[in-house]
């Protein structure tokens, strides 16, 4: 009998990985050093959370990011790739 995969640790419904700790620090880094994407960019990017199902309004799903402030990081991805690069 195999094992079933263990459920990754959430806290206030953000996933806790490596991954996660990994764009945390990207984050982190936009944000000291001030680089933020064009407007557009991040409307656009906010355009296609707003049409996900893993988006409840103000957080993803899967990440657990606040996406308002999430699409304005030039470093930030979404989890289903749907962001254009």
């Amino acid at each position: 009998m195999g094992r079933l995969p263990r459920a990754s640790p959430r806290i206030g419904g953000v996933p806790i990985s490596i991954q996660t700790m990994k764009n945390l620090g990207m984050a982190a880094i936009d944000i000291a050093k001030g680089r933020v994407v064009a407007p557009k960019v991040a409307q656009e990017r906010l355009d296609i959370c707003q049409e996900c199902e893993m988006f409840n309004g103000k957080r993803c799903a899967i990440c657990g990011c606040f996406m308002r402030q999430k699409v304005g990081l030039p470093s930030s991805t979404c989890p289903m790739n749907k962001w254009p690069r």
